[in-house]
């Protein structure tokens, strides 16, 4: 993550770098919270009404070892579909060049 804020904060502060526009996205790795009987998963720490998830009944917190960037063996998080995932919210909110834009440039 350092990498993209010194690159954004060059970017804004510097007049003199020449960078295209872009959209950084950072993911977080955090760990999120898992709903044992629906299998439904929340990375927030708090649901919409301000009520911690970590004391809901059936909720449980899940955080997987080693990488959070990469797919887990065996049940764990699949960062691959999460990240396509990102991708496509990102491309249907934001105007976005795809992979024959890029080439063409």
């Amino acid at each position: 993550m350092l990498q993209s804020v010194f690159l954004a904060e060059t970017y804004v502060k510097d007049a003199d770098v020449k960078l295209r526009p872009m959209i950084i996205v950072a993911p977080s790795g955090a760990c999120c919270f898992r709903q044992e009987a629906t299998g439904a998963r929340d990375c927030r720490e708090h649901d919409g009404a301000g009520a911690s998830l970590a004391e809901q009944p059936g909720w449980e917190r899940e955080c997987v070892g080693g990488s959070f960037f990469l797919d887990q063996p065996h049940g764990g998080s699949a960062y691959e579909a999460a990240f396509f995932e990102l991708m496509k919210e990102i491309d249907d909110r934001y105007r976005t060049l795809g992979p024959a834009d890029l080439e063409q440039r």
